[in-house]
């Protein structure tokens, strides 16, 4: 099921995927199968839906809409090819882009509008993603 998108899943896949995601005691029990031969294609495959929950959280959560190019999921994958250490690999990817996007959330909070402390005002933001293969980071842009 690490392939469908989540609206693809029945509930029981779609709990297991996110048990798995959340437990990596879990996955460390199961024997490694190692692709020796993954091609961009194959990071860009697996790399999508991952991006695109990734950007749906955002949205939803936080206000902030990330532009997932093509370009971008190519650069990711190409990178992931060069470096080919499998889907840990595309992994770390995502680890370093969530860590950029922290970072960015740190600081633009939303704005609270003046005399009502309690009521936050839902700023929206559009980001979008770039990926440098010569510095192996991510840069965010308004």
């Amino acid at each position: 099921c690490w392939g469908l998108p989540p609206v693809q899943l029945t509930e029981a896949q779609a709990a297991a995927r996110t048990n798995i995601q959340r437990d990596k005691s879990l996955v460390n029990r199961f024997d490694i199968v190692e692709f020796n031969n993954l091609k961009a294609d194959d990071y860009a495959f697996i790399l999508k839906p991952q991006l695109d929950e990734l950007r749906k959280e955002y949205s939803q959560k936080y206000g902030i809409d990330i532009n997932v190019s093509e370009k971008l999921v190519k650069d990711i994958s190409n990178a992931a090819e060069v470096r080919n250490k499998g889907v840990r690999g595309v992994n770390d990817f995502l680890v370093l882009l969530r860590g950029k996007l922290v970072d960015y959330r740190s600081k633009h909070k939303p704005k609270v509008a003046a005399g009502k402390q309690d009521k936050v005002i839902k700023q929206r933001y559009k980001i979008g993603v770039k990926y440098s293969p010569e510095g192996g980071n991510f840069v965010l842009v308004n």
